[in-house]
């Protein structure tokens, strides 16, 4: 599933195993995206975006795992920079 300009302002729910993509220079600081997996399994979410932290950990990463049942927010701090908090 590729993230997309019309997802913003919604949840949007996964109700199937899938990677979500999140795509490069679709997204501008201070857009927030929320995802919900709604599976008892891990899914996948690979950033295409420069940067990409979890909330709380300075690690650069482009590949997150999203745990079963948790809600994702992705706050773009600016264009380039994607900070996803997960809570459970």
């Amino acid at each position: 599933m590729n993230l997309a300009r019309e997802h913003l302002g919604k949840i949007i729910r996964l109700d199937v195993l899938t990677v979500v993509t999140l795509p490069a220079n679709v997204f501008k600081q201070g857009e927030i995206l929320v995802l919900f997996n709604n599976t008892d399994k891990f899914t996948t979410l690979e950033s295409k975006v420069a940067n990409n932290y979890r909330s709380a950990i300075s690690i650069n990463k482009n590949f997150f795992e999203i745990p079963p049942r948790a809600l994702i927010n992705i706050v773009f701090v600016a264009d380039d920079i994607a900070v996803l908090t997960i809570g459970m």
